[in-house]
């Protein structure tokens, strides 16, 4: 209680200071300017509060004894360290070691032929790790050198897309497509003659990755709408690996919980990508308002069955965007901003008695719902002092509807830890 007392002065000090010098229809103080240091003494209060220095010394109880042991929880122990650097000089040295022995090629060549480009050299690089796989079976080095080579020249690629992405970076030429291409084959064939290695589950991750971004580049370069492309895009790929995740698992050797983290992550990008151009109030937001809809219900019902929390913020997050997006489509411009507090008032209630509403399966999910429905209280808030005509009688309502809020917060909660 005395957390939220401390939240709600210093929020409402700041909101009365920024907006102290608006003139209001008729006030007990001249202008908001005293109002908002009202708040930032109950701020100071409930700091002495929460900090237990109600004007008293601060007894200590722990020993000395207690806080090296807090020093040494910090520490990492003996065995810790050794496995770090085992697993450093057994996973991360040798692709090290690969891309210095690389880049001394790449300047050599440079400096004796001259005029050569990066992507030609790489691509004699792919051409004779190519030629090594037909040998791979007979020599178990070249298959470490074909995954160390592979994983090297898609590293280039990767942060080239990156950058043609965000048109900062080169553009591609001949050489470049081959040496995708190359890798594309590389990848197939790594996936056929290593089933079941300990590196498999990592190696199809890195390629899920690669893929996209090469689809991405092809998409940017093809068509203009590259945000509602790649969002469908993303979309497909995340439905993909939830629909067919026993399939996938079972023809790569990878557990079914990978591809499934594969399906939230593109699904998380999705709803990142779709918050761009979901408010555009045309038949491209409306499709994406359903996929949005669709996700989050997916992503709670998610929730549900593995307690994943990002999962419930992100299917909560755009749950509102939705209903901000439909609401600017469905009323007039006129009275969007007048009325765009009585959406985020209605919206912080239904979070707030969720519980009530929808059976909660998990007891955290009642501190996170009061937690989202806390940050719409002060969209709300901000709302209407953004959009409505300020005076004495609307500040008194908004103060008494947050004072029962916070009450009824406060003594619901209390309530359920209870019982």
């Amino acid at each position: 209680m005395r957390f939220l007392l401390f939240f709600l002065g210093i929020i409402f000090f700041f909101i009365f200071f920024l907006f102290s010098k608006i003139e209001v229809q008729s006030s007990i103080f001249e202008s908001l300017f005293l109002e908002a240091h009202l708040y930032i003494v109950f701020v100071i209060v409930t700091i002495l509060m929460l900090t237990g220095m109600w004007f008293r010394k601060k007894k200590t109880t722990e020993s000395k004894q207690d806080t090296i042991d807090e020093k040494h929880d910090f520490l990492p122990e003996r065995k810790e360290v050794l496995n770090y650097i085992k697993i450093f000089f057994w996973k991360y040295i040798y692709y090290i070691g690969t891309l210095f022995f690389y880049t001394s090629l790449i300047l050599i060549f440079q400096s004796i032929v001259g005029n050569i480009q990066i992507p030609q050299i790489l691509l004699f690089f792919n051409i004779i790790v190519l030629s090594f796989s037909l040998f791979e079976r007979r020599f178990p080095l070249f298959q470490d050198l074909i995954r160390v080579n592979t994983i090297t020249v898609s590293w280039y690629y990767i942060v080239r897309n990156i950058l043609f992405l965000f048109s900062v970076g080169p553009e591609f030429l001949v050489a470049d497509i081959i040496n995708i291409l190359l890798l594309i084959v590389l990848f197939i064939l790594f996936f056929i003659s290593s089933r079941k290695k300990s590196y498999i589950p990592t190696l199809t991750t890195y390629s899920i990755i690669f893929v996209f971004l090469e689809l991405s580049v092809i998409i940017k370069a093809v068509t203009s709408e590259t945000l509602v492309t790649l969002s469908f895009l993303s979309f497909l790929i995340g439905i993909v690996s939830l629909i067919y995740t026993a399939p996938i698992a079972q023809i790569w050797h990878i557990e079914k919980k990978l591809v499934r983290i594969w399906w939230l992550c593109f699904s998380y990008l999705f709803l990142i990508l779709v918050s761009f151009h979901i408010f555009s109030e045309n038949f491209i937001s409306g499709i994406f308002m359903i996929f949005v809809l669709a996700i989050s219900y997916i992503l709670y019902m998610f929730h549900t069955y593995f307690q994943n929390y990002i999962s419930l913020f992100f299917a909560s997050f755009w749950v509102c965007l939705v209903s901000f997006s439909l609401f600017m489509l469905l009323v007039s411009e006129i009275n969007e901003t007048k009325n765009l507090f009585l959406l985020s008032f209605f919206l912080c209630f239904i979070f707030l008695v969720w519980e009530k509403i929808l059976w909660v399966k998990y007891m955290y999910d009642i501190y996170f719902f009061r937690i989202f429905s806390l940050l719409v209280n002060i969209v709300w808030v901000l709302c209407f002092f953004f959009f409505v005509d300020i005076s004495i009688l609307k500040i008194w309502v908004l103060l008494l509807w947050e004072s029962l809020y916070f009450f009824y917060s406060y003594y619901s909660l209390k309530k359920n830890i209870q019982s």
